[in-house]
């Protein structure tokens, strides 16, 4: 792809006319939308936003706290790489790749390796003693460093100038089956280093302590849970821990290296900053893979447009996984063509040519070819995409492997595939696939019954406990949402280009670069069908979002990749349009304010909500949890166990804590339910009660009309009314400032009574 589409037009002063037009009306639609009102404020404050992530007035500066996590999640990310790089070798794919390639999926093969071993360690035998999680992942990222490091000893005696470059078409240099452009390989440009202050922020904010609700909710909370109690086991209290959680692993194998009574905290940090590194090895890898088609200026321009994108920033500031999930289905699409581009290539006697297959050399080195080595990457990415989240399913598994088995099929006769072949192929594809990510749905198949629980109810197997709770669970997951949308067709023209708005520049998680971008490279490039094999996935994400999901912004992160990819495509052609002064000049400027949004506060209508990267980690900690989790963190006894009503956040709270979803059931209706209320004392000693924490705040969102709904029986009038009044089971209690926070029974005038915290 080298822009000649752009040489197309009769008059350059032309196409060099409607483009300025293209981006002056999408700049105007950006800047218009609400989400980023506050956009345009920060470039007249920048030392506001420096200050704020000092504390503010208080100019706080300390990073050494973050040491503790900071280890774990080097020791982890060497441990990955580690695995990745063997991974590569077991497969004989260090020949067929380059040493960033080998970085960016060899993260992957690590990252998803840990996890699939920390899950079946975990489940199968526990995490006391932690011998067993830690010690053979750690020989294998042994083994894998020292054939890597041979490797590349051995490489590296010929430099890159000694190697046979031949000229190719269009005046771009043929590097083996790179092409490489010849500017770019006699110039180092300042864009290879365009992409570190994008990186450097988001590896201060993954050190940050969590704040984001889904993340408190399950993503750390749940390993909290697992780390704790020693085991994998089923949480029918948290409807989401028992789904994929291929990414959070990463964070319980954390807290199994970490010591100490703080070790869920420090590996929590260390999970979170490893979901930030495995971002940036995605970048890498876009890197690589941009390079390849147009050299490293466009290389490096891939991976800053996809690192300054604010939904990839923030998820992995936060904690959240559509990162992870967007990484390792590109992971999967990459390896899946480079398998198919390798099968046309294959030289006689390998996988490549028919009839070698059942012959005597059929278990050696003839029949594993790279084509199949690369398919067997695809399907581990494919599969660890699925361990992640159950959408991986369909955005990438179900996809490629479809693909795996039709494109040979359809093109037989042109490839001479044999159907052995073909079933080998597909054999190969699904065998990589179910290592990677079938655990999870074989966790889930012994466990509850259901391998996609809560999914498929009555189909698959067991869903939710009551069929209320299932109906919630449809309307709140539905295309829509949990909105009221019988008067209204959820499948519209209006619907439709709502959400095509909101991909395009209403969202606040979308980069004022991507769209127009992309369009550019969609418009200007010939021949388009080189840009087919990145376009084709983001398209079949979208319809999936669009046709059934409930279209909320993080579902179509997974797109971001591929279209950073088509972007920076869409720069060449703006090259030859504008010039590359030009174009530089503008990707600067954009860069910088994307840079200075990334690092600010934020406002409720904006993704980034935290940007204190300097303040204390004791401080950050403190303000990120509840007032009335830190009463209940310093004053109840080390035997006390709390029950939390309408609150499902409790990852801050150090007592042992009873607490569901708003999908499950209520664990206070669970205490009283089919019992008088004389009974209900026994009820709470039974259950060893001592506290309870009723968030009024939570309940009445939930129950809020579009919202999703609460199991809970709680009403002012059973815990005022009831339980504090009649029965005098409870009694108020107050946080200094005034504020009520907790109830509590009477002392050992009441003995037995539990404390109730509101």
């Amino acid at each position: 792809m080298d822009g000649a589409g752009a040489r197309a037009f009769r008059s350059p002063a032309l196409a060099r006319l409607l483009a300025a037009a293209a981006c002056l009306l999408y700049a105007g639609l950006f800047v218009a939308a609400a989400s980023h009102s506050q956009w345009l404020v920060y470039p007249l404050i920048p030392d506001e936003v420096v200050l704020s992530t000092f504390g503010g007035a208080q100019l706080e500066f300390a990073l050494l706290d973050r040491l503790p996590a900071a280890t774990l999640a080097a020791a982890a990310a060497v441990t990955i790489q580690g695995i990745g790089f063997a991974g590569l070798s077991a497969l004989r794919l260090q020949p067929e790749s380059r040493r960033g390639e080998r970085i960016g999926l060899g993260f992957a093969i690590g990252l998803s390796s840990l996890s699939t071993w920390t899950l079946a360690i975990g489940t199968l035998i526990g995490l006391d003693p932690e011998w067993p999680v830690l010690a053979p992942p750690a020989i294998v990222a042994a083994v894998g460093w020292w054939l890597e490091i041979k490797h590349w000893l051995a490489t590296n005696r010929r430099s890159d100038d000694d190697r046979d470059v031949k000229p190719g078409r269009d005046g771009v240099a043929e590097h083996g089956h790179d092409r490489v452009a010849e500017y770019d390989r006699q110039r180092r440009t300042w864009w290879r280093f365009a992409w570190l202050p994008f990186a450097l922020l988001l590896l201060l904010g993954a050190v940050l302590p969590p704040w984001e609700f889904d993340v408190l909710e399950y993503h750390l909370q749940v390993p909290k849970e697992w780390h704790q109690a020693g085991r994998i086991r089923l949480l029918p209290h948290n409807v989401y821990g028992n789904m994929p959680l291929g990414a959070e692993m990463a964070a319980l194998w954390s807290m199994t290296l970490a010591a100490g009574p703080d070790a869920w905290f420090h590996g929590a940090l260390a999970g979170k900053a490893l979901i930030g590194l495995f971002t940036i090895s995605v970048a890498w890898t876009l890197w690589t893979v941009a390079a390849r088609e147009s050299g490293p200026r466009i290389g490096a321009l891939a991976a800053t447009l996809f690192l300054s994108t604010p939904g990839i920033l923030h998820t992995a500031m936060a904690g959240l996984i559509d990162s992870v999930l967007a990484g390792f289905t590109l992971c999967a699409y990459v390896a899946w063509h480079r398998a198919r581009s390798a099968s046309a290539a294959d030289a006689p006697g390998t996988l490549g040519t028919p009839g070698t297959l059942g012959t005597p050399g059929m278990l050696g080195r003839t029949w594993w070819s790279p084509a199949l080595a690369w398919l067997a990457l695809a399907g581990g990415m494919a599969g660890a995409a699925a361990a992640v989240k159950y959408t991986g399913v369909v955005f990438a598994l179900l996809p490629l492997a479809v693909s795996t088995l039709a494109e040979p099929l359809l093109f037989a006769k042109s490839r001479r595939c044999s159907f052995q072949m073909i079933a080998l192929r597909f054999a190969v594809f699904l065998a990589a696939a179910g290592v990677s990510g079938g655990g999870w749905y074989l966790k889930n198949a012994a466990l509850t019954g259901n391998p996609v629980y809560p999914l498929l109810a009555g189909v698959a197997g067991p869903g939710l406990e009551t069929v209320e709770q299932q109906r919630r669970w449809s309307a709140a997951h539905r295309p829509g949402g949990a909105a009221d949308t019988a008067d209204r067709s959820v499948y519209g023209v209006k619907e439709l280009l709502a959400a095509g708005a909101q991909i395009g520049w209403r969202s606040p998680w979308q980069s004022p670069l991507l769209p127009p971008l992309v369009l550019f490279a969609l418009i200007f490039m010939k021949p388009r069908r080189e840009l087919l094999p990145w376009l084709a996935p983001p398209l079949w994400i979208l319809a999936v979002w669009w046709l059934a999901t409930h279209r909320i912004d993080r579902f179509w992160i997974p797109t971001l990749p591929f279209a950073a990819l088509l972007a920076s495509q869409g720069v060449v052609a703006l090259d030859v349009v504008f010039g590359r002064r030009w174009v530089d000049g503008g990707l600067a400027v954009v860069f910088a304010w994307l840079l200075l949004i990334a690092a600010s506060p934020g406002s409720p209508a904006e993704p980034f909500a935290n940007n204190r990267f300097f303040v204390s980690l004791a401080r950050s900690r403190e303000a990120q949890t509840h007032p009335a989790h830190r009463w209940l963190n310093a004053h109840v006894p080390a035997t006390g166990k709390v029950l939390l009503v309408g609150d499902a956040r409790p990852f801050y709270v150090r007592p042992p804590a009873i607490y569901n979803t708003c999908f499950d059931r209520d664990a206070l209706s669970s205490l009283i339910a089919d019992r008088p209320p004389a009974d209900w004392p026994a009820a709470f000693r039974a259950a060893g009660i001592t506290h309870v924490f009723v968030d009024w705040s939570e309940l009445a969102r939930y129950r809020s009309p579009g919202n999703y709904g609460h199991t809970s029986i709680v009403t002012p009038a059973l815990i005022h009314g009831e339980l504090v009044e009649r029965l005098r089971l409870l009694r108020p209690i107050v946080a200094p400032g005034g504020a009520t926070v907790a109830l509590g029974a009477g002392g050992k005038a009441n003995s037995g009574n539990p404390d109730v915290g509101v």
